[in-house]
Formats: C-alpha cells, sequence, structure tokens
C-alpha cells in the first residue's frame, strides 16, 4: 500500500491496540471493534445494546503485561 507497511487486525490485537482502543475509546460510546481471528479482517464496531461495554480485569492486565513487554523491547508505547 503506496510503501507503507501495514499491520491486519489480528497484529494489531497481539499487540494489545484492540482492547486499548476498545477499553479507552470506543467501550465508553458503547462501542467495541471486532474481528475474525482466521482471517484477521475486521467488519466494523459493534453497538452494545445496553450502551456498555466493559472488559474482564484480567483481560486490561494482560494488556497492560503485553504493552510493557512490547516497549521495553522495540521502544515504543
Amino acid at each position: 500500500m503506496g510503501g507503507c507497511d501495514w499491520l491486519d487486525w489480528n497484529e494489531l490485537s497481539a499487540l494489545g491496540l484492540i482492547v486499548r482502543i476498545n477499553a479507552e475509546i470506543l467501550h465508553p460510546l458503547g462501542l467495541a471493534i471486532f474481528r475474525d481471528p482466521a482471517s484477521g479482517i475486521s467488519a466494523g464496531a459493534m453497538i452494545a445494546p445496553d450502551g456498555k461495554w466493559e472488559y474482564a480485569p484480567d483481560v486490561i492486565e494482560g494488556l497492560r503485561v503485553r504493552l510493557s513487554d512490547h516497549s521495553v523491547k522495540y521502544g515504543h508505547f
């Protein structure tokens, strides 16, 4: 794509970015990105029927660990 590298949704998920985008930006709006792990494709965001999305605390803790591991190894985030 125009000489740029790119990441599919599975790669973004492996970096913990889907959880972070959902938790910090979309969940408060009642939205959640979803993807098909088999294809790495996302059709968009789901709309919560009750207007609320929330991850379990262990999902958020796993995100912190992944982001901290990634930043130490690669100097990002």
